[in-house]
């Protein structure tokens, strides 16, 4: 059998080549043809009547699909199409005529936005795996909030083509372009060193942060929604010329090139560009594109078309620049002065603030005159010991370095972790008895039992041997705090109540007892490597402290959460409203209780005020002292006498009739050294101010970008109108569809037969 293949396996390759040529040529000739077909397809008949075929329109579409700043953000020197200067965000997104589109043909790209925003949903932005504080919504938050609050409005949507989910869609694009994955990423990479005690994640280095992992305007859209802008531009080319607009290829080439030398020059000295010149760097780009520069020309020349209809009907816009200078003059009239203010923790805008302070001050003085005078004598330390413990504090100047013991477990490699649990299977057992039911004679059969735990339970194994691990290197957390870098702070110390002076420290005399026994400016052994719960760690260093116990102000009160649930009683609240509605002049009409709260210091700012005016010398006993340059180096600050704590703070201030900070507009009806009346908004925010003297920002520079602002709102409302007229021009002669795209080649060839 073997002799008879050799004999003749000369005429068996020759058949067999043959039948390949054959097949090749009718099969590779049936598959051009089948391509030429699907790409000459006509999509559909524009407004002129002409027919569009669908490789126009897909040309069109991943033309100005990608843009040159995406080039920047993604592509390097190579990669998204820098030939196309921003069509997209600078015609269609910033002036608002995408949304047009959007409404407009919602059925059409529904079904492709739903499959996005149930995806979107589920997302997850990246977090660092052993500091979730470390994330990319933190980064957000901090530099990036118009990300954060469209990231959130468009997750929160129920249907993708409702106009709030598709404005919030289009501003969340245009956000996070602002603020793209590679600066997101150089952020987490620095915030990251910044924590000595935190493993680096590997992951952060090359993982795409893209948020949502899109990239272009088809992920974020949807091909069908590209389509549409496709097939707007080319409608729009036909009506501008229609109306008479001209633009030739040649025109059309040399904006591409000018295009592609701007891009050519950002780049030009990267020594991995591999052209020789600008020309080079513009037909590499086509042919990436698989385009020449004819067909490049003719796509550029129709979105030039689109442009300057749209262009000519926003620059026609016409902005007075007298009628605005008279406004600019008005509103730019400014105002200098002194504004007196009270301290921002005596701003009631509730009853319950009011009544925290009536308790603050029923406990620390005497009521002595009238209902509505602040006290100036108060009782001892000792005195408010006895009733209001929480109100009594020592204060110490330290160096302070911390560290969660259980960050540290970052440290832990997964082998190490695992071979620990093998090694310590009766230790483990004894924690977790599920896995003493489990063959475990040899190291084999401990590794398969742990791995047929379910994922919930195999994290707490793992979490618990990391634990364990730790606690057998102490030297860990000793070299943990000393590479901490210390914070110099002022601690205070409640005898009671309140938030923990330190985190996981609730024995608060034990820590006062170390704290007073410690040698200051010295490393004293007990604070070494401080801790009340095992978990949190502190390497302490006492400057100075405080003497003797101190009385808390009403603001040390506040932020150490020491008046939680402080009240008054019955009687003495009802006598304070009625005296708070008499001097403001309501008698006893009824009054919401958050209103009488935010007047209750209105008759103190109005002695204030009073007494200013009548002796200005005396102006330093109403107003805060400057603040005491005693406490430098290693010595605690003085702390606050009692009386002055809600005594005025006085400070420059300058506004023009645009600052909405505070309603001074009878400041501007002053004269110099004027004085306006006691302003008293419902937030509890008292002052008052003096004019010096008034003066004007109403420049040239001012107005012309008022006018610009104006000319430039105007414009993009002037382009939206003309897309939903042209639109409507559309939609009658059904110039817009994607219909084409539900056909197969097949059908379209049978049609052509």
């Amino acid at each position: 059998m073997l002799d008879f293949f050799r004999r003749y396996q000369r005429y068996f390759f020759i058949v067999i080549t043959v039948v390949i040529i054959i097949s090749f040529s009718f099969f590779g000739t049936y598959s051009t043809l089948n391509n030429v077909a699907y790409h000459e397809q006509v999509a559909f008949t524009a407004v002129d009547g002409s027919s569009v075929k669908r490789s126009e329109v897909d040309q069109m579409a991943l033309f100005l699909g990608t843009d040159a700043q995406d080039k920047l953000i993604y592509g390097g020197h190579w990669g998204p199409n820098f030939l196309n200067d921003g069509v997209i965000v600078k015609d269609f997104f910033q002036t608002g005529m995408a949304e047009e589109l959007g409404v407009q043909y919602a059925s059409d790209i529904n079904e492709e936005l739903l499959t996005r925003l149930e995806k979107e949903k589920r997302y997850k932005p990246y977090a660092h795996p052993q500091a979730q504080f470390l994330s990319m919504e933190s980064a957000w938050n901090y530099l990036a909030p118009e990300v954060s609050r469209n990231y959130n409005a468009l997750r929160l949507s129920t249907s993708p083509t409702s106009p709030d989910a598709l404005n919030a869609r289009f501003n969340l694009y245009m956000a996070q372009r602002d603020f793209p994955a590679p600066a997101v990423r150089q952020v987490l990479l620095y915030q990251q060193r910044q924590y000595n005690w935190l493993q680096p994640d590997p992951a952060l280095e090359s993982k795409d942060l893209s948020l949502f992992g899109y990239h272009t305007v088809d992920d974020w859209f949807g091909p069908r929604f590209m389509r549409i802008i496709a097939q707007f531009v080319i409608n729009s080319a036909k009506i501008a010329e229609q109306k008479g607009y001209q633009v030739s290829k040649q025109e059309a080439l040399a904006d591409l090139m000018r295009n592609s030398e701007a891009s050519y020059a950002q780049v030009v000295n990267n020594p991995n560009l591999g052209v020789a010149n600008s020309n080079e760097y513009f037909n590499t780009q086509l042919q990436r594109m698989g385009l020449d520069a004819n067909k490049a020309s003719g796509i550029w020349r129709q979105v030039m078309l689109f442009r300057r209809l749209f262009h000519d009907v926003g620059n026609a816009v016409f902005v007075d620049p007298l009628t605005y200078q008279k406004v600019n003059t008005y509103a730019k009239t400014t105002i200098e002065g002194q504004l007196y203010r009270l301290p921002d923790e005596f701003h009631f805008n509730s009853n319950s603030s009011m009544q925290k302070f009536e308790a603050y001050l029923n406990a620390i003085s005497k009521q002595q005159g009238p209902a509505l005078t602040l006290p100036q004598q108060f009782y001892t330390p000792a005195e408010v010991a006895k009733k209001a413990p929480e109100l009594i504090q020592k204060r110490y100047l330290i160096t302070l370095a911390e560290v969660n013991k259980n960050a540290l477990q970052a440290k832990v490699a997964v082998r190490e972790s695992w071979n620990w649990e093998v090694d310590n299977w009766a230790k483990l057992t004894k924690q977790f008895p599920d896995l003493a039911n489990k063959k475990s004679n040899t190291r084999d059969e401990r590794y398969a039992a742990l791995d047929s735990l379910d994922e919930k339970a195999r994290d707490k194994v793992d979490a618990y041997a990391r634990k364990e691990i730790v606690e057998t290197h102490p030297e860990w957390l000793q070299k943990a705090l000393q590479e901490v870098e210390p914070k110099r702070t002022v601690l205070a110390v409640p005898l009671k109540g309140g938030k923990a002076p330190l985190v996981g420290v609730t024995d608060r005399e034990a820590l006062m007892a170390s704290l007073d026994t410690a040698k200051l400016n010295a490393q004293d052994e007990s604070l070494a490597a401080f801790s009340a719960d095992g978990v949190h760690y502190y390497r302490i260093v006492v400057l100075d402290r405080s003497p003797d116990l101190e009385i808390v102000t009403f603001a040390e009160a506040q932020e150490g959460d020491l008046l939680a649930n402080k009240t008054v009683d019955k009687a003495y609240s009802d006598k304070l409203s009625n005296a708070i509605k008499t001097d403001s002049g309501q008698g006893q009409k009824e009054m919401l209780e958050d209103i009488v709260a935010s007047l209750r210091l209105n008759a103190y700012a109005k002695e204030t005020l009073a007494q200013i005016k009548k002796d200005p010398q005396g102006e330093a006993n109403w107003i805060q002292p400057k603040a005491s340059q005693e406490g430098a180096q290693d010595k605690l600050p003085p702390h606050p006498a009692l009386a002055d704590q809600w005594k005025f703070i006085k400070s420059p201030y300058q506004a023009d009739r645009g600052d909405d900070k505070i309603d001074l507009a009878d400041a501007f009806t002053l004269q110099p050294n004027g004085w306006s009346k006691v302003h008293t908004p419902v937030s509890g925010d008292l002052y008052f101010f003096q004019l010096i003297k008034k003066g004007s920002n109403a420049t040239v520079q001012a107005l012309d970008e008022t006018v610009h602002k104006a000319r430039n709102l105007l414009s993009d409302n002037a382009q939206r109108v003309l897309t939903a007229n042209l639109l409507r021009t559309m939609k009658e002669k059904r110039a817009i569809s994607l219909d084409y795209l539900n056909k197969q080649p097949e059908m379209e060839d049978a049609q052509s037969d």
